[in-house]
C-alpha cells in the first residue's frame, strides 16, 4: 500500500483532505515523497500538541509507518519545502505563515502551519478540535 492509500485509509477525510487541497495551491502534488509524509505528520501534530516539542519523535513514526528511514523522511519533507519555495505559491505559504518570509520554513515549522490548516478548517466547518 502506497503512502497515498495509507493516508486515506487510516485517517478521516475532514483531516487529509484540506491538506491535499493546501499542498495542490502551494504547488506541489503526490509525484513528491515528502506530500504524504508532511500530511501523515501534520495529522500526527494536529491530534497530539505535544509532538510540536519533540519532531524527532514525529519523524520516526511516520518513518515506521511509511517503512522509511527518520531522516528519508525529514529529508522527503525538506526537499518538498523547497520545490515550493523555488517553484511553488511563496505567497499562500507566506499567507499560511502570517508574516514575510525571508528563507523558506524549517521543516517543524512547515508541518505546524500545515496542522493549523486543519485545525481551520475543522473549526470552520464547526467540527469538535
Amino acid at each position: 500500500m502506497g503512502t497515498k492509500e495509507r493516508i486515506r485509509a487510516t485517517y478521516d477525510i475532514a483531516e487529509w483532505k484540506p491538506l491535499q487541497t493546501r499542498l495542490y495551491h502551494l504547488g506541489v502534488n503526490w509525484t513528491y515523497e515528502g506530500f504524504g509524509l508532511a500530511m501523515e505528520a501534520a495529522i500526527m501534530v494536529k491530534r497530539d500538541e505535544s509532538l510540536k516539542t519533540c519532531m524527532k519523535i514525529v519523524y520516526i513514526d511516520v518513518a515506521k509507518r511509511s517503512k522509511n528511514g527518520r531522516e528519508n523522511v525529514r529529508r522527503d519533507i525538506t526537499t518538498l519545502i523547497r520545490v515550493i519555495w523555488k517553484e511553488g505559491n511563496r505567497e499562500l505559504l507566506e499567507e499560511m505563515a502570517g508574516r514575510v518570509l525571508e528563507k523558506p520554513p524549517a521543516c517543524q515549522e512547515f508541518i505546524w502551519l500545515l496542522a493549523d490548516v486543519i485545525k481551520a478548517e475543522l473549526h470552520f466547518y464547526g467540527f469538535q478540535i
